[in-house]
Parts: structure tokens; sequence; C-alpha cells
């Protein structure tokens, strides 16, 4: 407000003029000036000179309102809201955005929403200290949000709060990235050759499980399927059930046919990737167990006379026995010559013993 004292006036109230005319801020309310004439003249006369004399002219008062300025609320909606890294199709934990009004007159909220270019990705939940539809002068309040990201990728929205304060919609900025496991088995195929039956490969194939995506991979669950899964066995307690992104495992298998032939399975593998397949093909031929024949026997089409009726031919094996000589004719008379009685006989048994065993030698020949 900006007065022009009169001249020679002395001014009396809380809203004085100073020299350059101008009066100092007022609250709201009524207010009443007094000006008061020194040197006779008209007290709202205007003159720029200014003196201290002693009153001895007239007086004149003025009376005017000074008008409070109108309440109107002010608002502010902090921090923006970076998501960590989350799991593609699982939904973070939620972050809060604060919603201050500053001013001196209630906020009227009128709606609250998710804008921007990946609203469907983000979502507004309810919390403790939620905002509702108004917010006192002087108070805050928290609007919470989750982050679900449906590919493995980055995102980016803004949270919108429509209002009845200046510069609505306020507004502040959502981000986050999608994250995913991804599998991948080598080598594939596996094929274990030739094994001979109910015996095991040696050494165990390897089959590597790796994580090369971007999350965890969780809940993983390692079998052997198919035909003729029985014959292939497997080792997967390298594994786990969880593999860091960028990690990998050892699958240990063997093969042990159980019957000749073709022998197919397949090593699955189960867990919250979701790229398909994730198999790996497995081989490997049954052979029979090595058997030792015994020699053939010699068929001669001709026949002569050691020949028999069912065409085996018959071979002459000579025995050790048929070499024992006959004994001396003088020894077959040694009884007569032999003093010794007891010895005698004994000569005679032998005698008996060495002809049975030429008699036996001879039926050999």
């Amino acid at each position: 407000m900006v007065w022009r004292c009169a001249r020679a006036v002395v001014v009396v109230d809380s809203a004085a003029c100073d020299r350059g005319g101008t009066a100092p801020s007022l609250t709201a309310g009524t207010h009443i000036l007094y000006a008061y004439a020194t040197d006779g003249q008209d007290a709202t006369a205007t003159n720029t000179a200014y003196a201290s004399v002693p009153l001895i002219g007239s007086i004149s008062a003025y009376l005017f309102t000074v008008s409070a300025p109108a309440s109107t609320p002010v608002v502010s909606l902090t921090p923006t809201l970076p998501f960590p890294n989350t799991t593609v199709g699982t939904t973070s934990s939620a972050l809060a955005a604060t919603l201050s009004n500053t001013g001196t007159a209630p906020l009227s909220i009128s709606s609250i929403s998710i804008a921007g270019t990946n609203p469907s990705d983000f979502a507004v939940s309810t919390g403790t200290n939620a905002c509702g539809a108004s917010l006192a002068a002087g108070s805050s309040c928290s609007i919470y949000v989750t982050f679900t990201p449906a590919l493995a990728t980055s995102y980016s929205a803004m949270l919108q709060v429509a209002d009845n304060a200046s510069g609505s919609p306020q507004a502040t900025t959502l981000s986050g990235t999608g994250t995913a496991p991804a599998v991948l088995l080598t080598p594939s195929p596996v094929a274990f050759g030739n094994q001979t039956i109910n015996t095991t490969s040696s050494p165990s194939k390897v089959v590597v499980l790796m994580n090369t995506g971007t999350a965890p991979l969780t809940g993983i669950s390692i079998s052997v399927t198919g035909t003729n899964a029985s014959a292939f066995g497997l080792n997967s307690s390298a594994c786990g059930t969880t593999l860091a992104a960028g990690s990998s495992c050892n699958i240990s298998l063997n093969f042990t046919p159980t019957s000749t032939g073709t022998n197919s399975a397949s090593l699955s593998v189960a867990d919250n990737a979701s790229n398909l397949p994730q198999s790996v093909s497995l081989t490997g031929t049954g052979l029979a167990a090595n058997v030792v024949a015994p020699s053939p026997l010699i068929f001669n089409p001709a026949h002569d006379a050691n020949d028999r009726a069912d065409g085996i031919r018959l071979r002459r094996v000579r025995s050790p026995l048929a070499d024992i000589p006959d004994l001396p004719k003088s020894d077959r008379k040694y009884h007569q010559r032999s003093p010794d009685h007891h010895s005698h006989q004994q000569r005679r048994q032998q005698h008996r013993e060495l002809r049975h065993a030429q008699q036996i030698g001879r039926a050999h020949v």
C-alpha cells in the first residue's frame, strides 16, 4: 500500500508513512490513519516536504480495511520411485510416494492414477497412512505403488494425483526393469554307444545346466523320462534347487542296459524359466554278453573203417599205459626160484596188476 503524506503532516498509526511514501505491511483488518496539519493547510493536500513542528492546525482521519489473502492448498508429490530388478511375472514390494499439503486450505483429491508409457505394469495399492479423498492443510499421506513386469525389459510410467491445487495433476516418475532366468543344456543330444547288458558305462557323461538369464533359476527338478528311462542313471546333486543368474552346474549320467538293442530316453529339467524345451535326448545300444563256445566237432564226409554210422569220425588216442613193456619170461617163473614164499606172492600180485594195466592201455589204442 502506498501513501502520499501531506506537507508538514505528522502521521499517527502503525501504517506510518516513510520518507519514500510506502506504508509498512499491515495485518488483515480495519485501520485508521490520522494526519495533522501544522501550517494551516488541508491535511489532505499533497506535498513531498516533511517537517516536524508543534501541532497548530486541523486534523483528518482516514479509515481503510486490509483483507487477508485467500486460503489455498499448496501440494508436492515426492520422491521418484525407481523399483529394483523384479523377476518377470512376480510383484515387487510396494514403494511409497508422499503427497504433502503445505498450504492454508484443505486439498481435495479427485483421483490417483498411473499414466505414461507402461501404466499396466505398475499398480496403486493400499497401505498405512494411505491418501483418501482430502488432505488437511499442513498434512501429508502416502501413495503405495507396486511393479509387476510382463517381460524382461525396462519400464516407465507416471504416478498422478488430480486435485484442487495449482498445477494439478501432481506427478512423479516410476521406473523398473523386468528380469527372467533362461536355461541352456549342453551337449545335446548325448549318445552312449554300445554297452554290454547289465554293465554300467564308464566314465559318466556330463550335461551342463546353465542359467543364461538375468534372474535366479528356482524350483529346479531334474529327471530321466521316456521309453528306456530305467537304463539311464543320473546324479544331479551338484545343481540343487536354485541356480544364480550367470551360473552353471553339472549333471552326471550313465548307461546300464538290461536288454539288447537301441535304448532311448530324455533328460528333463523343470524350473521357473519360460524358454522351452528343457530336455536332452539320450541314446545307447545294449549288447549281449560274450559267451566262450566249445571247440567244434570234426566232421568228414569220407567214411572208413573208423567212422561211426552217425558221421562222427573217431580219432585214435594213444594211452601212456600202452608203453608199459611185457614182463620178461624169466620173471614169470620167479616164484620157482624165490626161496621166500611171501615175496613170491607179492611178485604174483604185481604181475597181475601190470598185466591188467597193459590190457587197459591196449583197449585205448
